[in-house]
């Protein structure tokens, strides 16, 4: 041996490796035309039997399984090749897939959304159809291509787990990923509490994570922020266990919305949300992501204008680079929101556009209606009241709302009437929202709720009583440290002619 490395030395076809002693130790080719070409050489039934071998090398299994599933593929393709399916060929080809599915997992967990694809592809091709050993990969593939905007083809692969039905808990995490894919059609909350028991007697940690997050944005869409806050914790812990970035960002983000649109005042949600990012965002880009955008609004309702911008900034570039296609929705719709606080309405609302166009492209279908009552707000806000029309249509039927957007929508009804001179319809539309509102426990659902009554009342020209309900306003905004909220409502308190944007 040592002579043959020393004639392939001697001809610079090899070369001693870093680390290694000349004439022993480890070798390696001296360039890759010279491995293509000595690799090309062999017979396939040699390639399948090296690549078999190489699987096991120490160098190949500390490279990880994306490096053994690799060899085992190819040592399974090459004997299937020369027509040898036998009991070793059914072997390599379970370990392969067992292998790349475990890689492509493992991408998945951090984020790496493109690399987990590919792996995922390779394991579910090495199954045969109907394989109830491929409903993992094929679950995490129908995940990846939903991440990645492909709607239509994640859905026929979950759908494939469910057809499989020899596999409970990748069947339980289809069920969720569908019902988060269609909500009109089937309750998140509800399969949620149908599929948690199943997580947690098998230990499921991402499954918990997965279904605690979707009780708990329940709660938070009825505006009952501290009781989300228990499940909220919980999802973040299970994350955390699970070692899941995708789900700790999502849990952190949600987070981080309470901490916008619940009862934590401005500097005590800002310090709470600076504190979580030192926490779990250092080389988590997707938590990063997800956190920056509320925290930019915070910033925002404290007229730190600069850090806002500078939050979303890092955000964009982040999700850039990850490539989920929901940011495509959800970065202009925090955009819009920090443009609106900062009294950019028209910026404001061509983010909302643009953030409604993709939902529709991408069959974020849940997201819609809240696009179209910010969008209406704005219009209503720069005295623009006849362009709400389209939005408000798309908002969908009122029953179908969460309950703080049903408060949304009954104050800017009340101003519609008002200004359509419907006193009738606009006190009813006014008074529901104001009531309603108070079943939140969001100062910015409240407070917003006060200001539409305030200027439903001046719209229908009762100064006094638009006077009080803007005072009540100017309180709920001060509990919370929103800025323009309060000054907002000082204008209508000073009296109604005052010109207003009430974006909360």
């Amino acid at each position: 041996m040592a002579r043959a490395l020393a004639r392939l030395r001697g001809r610079r076809l090899v070369e001693t490796a870093p680390g290694g002693e000349p004439g022993a130790g480890r070798h390696r080719f001296s360039s890759g035309l010279v491995q293509e070409v000595a690799y090309a050489s062999l017979s396939k039934r040699a390639k399948a039997e090296r690549h078999a071998w190489a699987s096991e090398l120490p160098s190949v299994t500390a490279a990880g399984e994306a490096a053994v599933g690799g060899h085992l593929e190819r040592a399974y393709r090459y004997r299937t090749e020369l027509g040898l399916a036998d009991d070793r060929a059914a072997a390599l080809r379970v370990r392969a897939a067992a292998a790349l599915a475990s890689a492509g997992a493992q991408a998945l967990a951090r984020s790496d959304l493109h690399w987990a694809q590919g792996l995922l592809e390779r394991a579910v091709a090495l199954h045969p159809a109907g394989d109830p050993a491929a409903a993992p990969a094929l679950r995490r593939l129908g995940e990846v291509r939903l991440a990645l905007g492909r709607s239509e083809d994640g859905e026929r692969l979950l759908r494939q787990v469910l057809a499989i039905g020899t596999a409970p808990v990748e069947a339980a995490h289809a069920r969720l990923a569908l019902a988060v894919l269609d909500p009109v059609s089937v309750s998140v909350s509800a399969t949620a509490r149908s599929v948690l028991p199943l997580f947690e007697s098998a230990g499921d940690w991402v499954g918990q994570a997965r279904a605690r997050l979707r009780l708990a944005q329940r709660l938070q869409l009825a505006g009952r922020h501290e009781e989300a806050d228990r499940d909220l914790t919980l999802a973040l812990d299970h994350a955390v266990r699970a070692e899941a970035e995708p789900e700790r960002a999502a849990a952190l983000g949600a987070i981080g919305i309470s901490l916008w649109r619940g009862p934590e005042p401005v500097p005590v949600a800002v310090t709470r949300c600076r504190d979580l990012l030192s926490a779990h965002g250092a080389g988590r880009p997707a938590v990063r992501t997800t956190l920056n955008c509320p925290l930019a609004v915070l910033y925002a309702l404290h007229d730190r204008a600069d850090r806002a911008r500078e939050c979303l900034a890092e955000s964009e570039q982040l999700a850039d680079e990850l490539g989920y296609a929901e940011a495509e929705v959800f970065l202009p719709v925090f955009r819009a929101t920090v443009e609106s606080l900062l009294g950019c309405t028209g910026p404001a609302l061509d983010l909302l556009v643009r953030a409604d166009r993709a939902a529709e492209r991408g069959g974020a279908r849940s997201m819609r209606p809240a696009i179209a009552l910010e969008a209406a707000r704005l219009l209503l806000d720069d005295d623009r009241p006849g362009e709400t029309g389209p939005w408000l249509e798309g908002v969908g039927e009122e029953r179908s709302l969460p309950h703080a957007d049903r408060v949304d929508l009954a104050g800017l009804r009340a101003r519609l009437a008002a200004g359509a001179g419907d006193a009738e319809a606009a006190l009813r539309h006014a008074d529901r929202a104001v009531r309603d509102s108070l079943l939140t426990d969001s100062p910015l659902v409240r407070a917003t709720a006060s200001l539409d009554r305030a200027r439903t009342l001046a719209s229908l020209g009762d100064a006094a009583g638009a006077s009080a309900a803007a005072r009540e306003a100017r309180e709920g905004f001060a509990e919370k440290g929103h800025l323009p909220g309060e000054r907002w409502a000082a204008r209508l308190v000073a009296g109604p002619a005052a010109a207003t944007t009430e974006k909360s």
